[in-house]
């Protein structure tokens, strides 16, 4: 019901037609997050069902003769504030091609629009927090699967009082869809090698290089750590430093979220006071979309934390 909810709300749709979006879980440790976002394969969750539409999209308008459609993925961790690329060392072979970011960008370099630009400053962004980001082409939903299954294995994980298998970090996957159209309203001319805008030449063009129309999509796709009070969860030594730093990650995104929400337009959005703000940030602000779902156990004992939850959620209402 919940994954249905989020389709009607079209968010792949606008991915495809070049909007940033994001969509994240968040709630307390042992809520159900990466149950909802992940879900098991007889009942996928929201990730494989966001990603199908997707695909399913871009397939139909490419064999519409609607322009020509390109995915990459990028997975990457925010533990302990520190960020790791999850597909740098585990990306399967089969059906999907490994490439860094400077390999990646002969594939979608070279655009004649604005949205071109914003493509450039988005992968940017990703490239000065994380580093040499690892993007992977997928040219199907099993290799967009295969590609997740291999980083989901890297991801940190340990046991506490309130979960079995925690996560110790906030997991972002980062779906990038770029289309290359015609403009109808300019004669095309069957040219290769034209350069593109940031002069360097692009040998998949095969229309005028100003006859071309490039646009980025980004969803984001966010599991986050699970907020929780020690006193309950029970975790000492390494597991406090992780519970430390996953609560205050989660504050600076209210923070955030309440910055963004003010009536004063003049007022700092604090977006560098963590590598998650830092990260979400293109699609926190501007014209992006966002959805968060919240997610609470249905227990007595946890009222507390299901209250703090709402509140946190209410903060993220605009």
């Amino acid at each position: 019901e919940v994954c249905r909810e989020v389709a009607n709300l079209g968010i792949a749709e606008s991915v495809v037609g070049g909007t940033n979006a994001c969509i994240m879980a968040y709630g307390q440790t042992g809520s159900g997050k990466t149950f909802t976002m992940d879900g098991p394969e007889s009942d996928p969750g929201i990730n494989a069902v966001t990603i199908r539409r997707v695909v399913e999209l871009t397939e139909m308008l490419q064999n519409s003769s609607q322009g020509t459609y390109s995915l990459h993925v990028a997975m990457v961790e925010i533990y302990n504030e520190d960020v790791r690329d999850l597909l740098q060392s585990n990306v399967p072979a089969v059906g999907a091609v490994a490439t860094s970011v400077a390999d990646a960008a002969s594939v979608t370099s070279g655009s004649s629009s604005r949205r071109g630009a914003r493509e450039h400053m988005g992968r940017a962004r990703l490239t000065g927090i994380v580093g040499d980001l690892h993007w992977v082409n997928c040219d199907s939903v099993e290799a967009v699967d295969a590609t997740l299954a291999a980083g989901r294995k890297n991801r940190s994980t340990a046991a506490t009082n309130l979960n079995l298998h925690s996560s110790r970090s906030h997991l972002i996957i980062v779906l990038e869809v770029t289309s290359t159209t015609s403009d109808p309203t300019v004669d095309s001319a069957t040219r290769t090698g034209d350069a593109g805008e940031d002069g360097e030449e692009d040998a998949n063009r095969s229309v005028a290089a100003d006859n071309l129309v490039s646009q980025t999509g980004l969803l984001y796709l966010v599991d986050l750590a699970g907020s929780e009070r020690v006193n309950k969860s029970g975790v000492e030594g390494s597991r406090l430093d992780e519970a430390k730093h996953i609560n205050r990650s989660l504050a600076a995104l209210g923070d955030v979220m309440e910055a963004l929400d003010s009536k004063d337009r003049n007022r700092h959005v604090p977006y560098r006071n963590s590598k998650l703000t830092h990260m979400l940030q293109p699609v926190l602000g501007g014209n992006s979309r966002t959805v968060m779902i919240l997610t609470v156990p249905p227990s007595l004992s946890t009222a507390q934390e299901t209250l703090f939850s709402l509140q946190f959620a209410a903060r993220a209402r605009n």
